[in-house]
């Protein structure tokens, strides 16, 4: 057998092979065991760290996709309580507009007797729980009844529903009503309002009144329709109860002291003499 020699330029650097075939193993001479054994550690420690790291970013993945989850869940939460509360909103006004349309006098489109208590009731807690007076007009159109008789029901009717719509031009305050009380007479809720406020209002709504020029052939008091107003205001007592307050029955008072003082004029409680006749309408 044919034995050929390798070598580089130093001695030593030669390894022998056989059948043609020689193997260059370096200065260091071939691999030992001991570094067979340390590449292979090393191989395994690598694919144990690539294995390491995928399963982390399994991990990862699966934990980043329960948070986008969550935060997709909370969002569609968020977007169904929003469209619930919506709905709710829009249900409530329906009824609340159901209910307004329900408690409106029919011939002047204001709102009716019941819902004024009611709406003077919640005024008058409202005053009680801030320390604020709440003021009452009450308006009654003169001698409606025999312009009614004279002129014919829906005469009448247009008469009231004319009155209604000048008195409520001159209530611009939000807060306040104005309301049909019955027949021929109207009432004003003032929450907040104080004994002048309320007697510069009473006297724009006697002036919007006359101005509508609506001709009386019946009255006494003029060749045109007029009205008188009665005002009344109260300062909730700390220990009083709704059912307790006079302020209507005072409003009344003034309301019948105006009549009998002539009509066609503003009256609040606090001028009241000591009795009170009720006229005639």
């Amino acid at each position: 057998m044919e034995v050929r020699r390798h070598c580089g330029t130093k001695p030593g650097n030669c390894a022998t092979g056989t059948s043609g075939r020689s193997r260059a193993w370096g200065p260091l001479g071939p691999p030992s065991k001991i570094g067979v054994g340390k590449r292979q550690n090393l191989q395994e420690y690598r694919a144990t760290k690539m294995w390491a790291l995928a399963a982390l970013g399994g991990l990862l993945l699966l934990a980043a996709g329960y948070v986008l989850g969550s935060k997709m869940g909370r969002s569609r939460e968020r977007a169904l309580k929003t469209t619930l509360d919506e709905r709710t909103a829009k249900l409530s006004l329906a009824e609340n507009e159901v209910l307004r349309l329900a408690a409106l006098d029919p011939v002047t489109d204001l709102p009716g007797q019941q819902h004024i208590q009611t709406f003077l009731e919640r005024e008058w807690r409202r005053a009680l729980r801030y320390g604020t007076p709440v003021s009452l007009i009450m308006v009654n159109v003169d001698h409606f009844r025999a312009y009614d008789e004279r002129l014919g029901q829906e005469a009448g009717n247009a008469c009231l529903k004319s009155v209604g719509t000048a008195l409520r031009g001159q209530v611009h305050r939000v807060g306040d009503l104005v309301g049909r009380y019955g027949g021929e007479e109207f009432a004003v809720v003032l929450g907040g309002m104080d004994v002048r406020g309320s007697l510069q209002l009473a006297n724009r709504l006697q002036a919007a009144v006359n101005q509508l020029a609506i001709a009386h052939p019946a009255s006494s008091v003029s060749s045109n329709i007029t009205a008188s107003f009665g005002v009344a205001t109260l300062m909730p007592a700390r220990d009083a109860e709704w059912q307790d307050i006079e302020l209507i029955a005072r409003a009344e008072r003034a309301l019948s002291q105006a009549k009998e003082d002539g009509r066609n004029r503003i009256v609040h409680e606090t001028h009241l003499p000591e009795s009170t006749g009720v006229p005639d309408n």
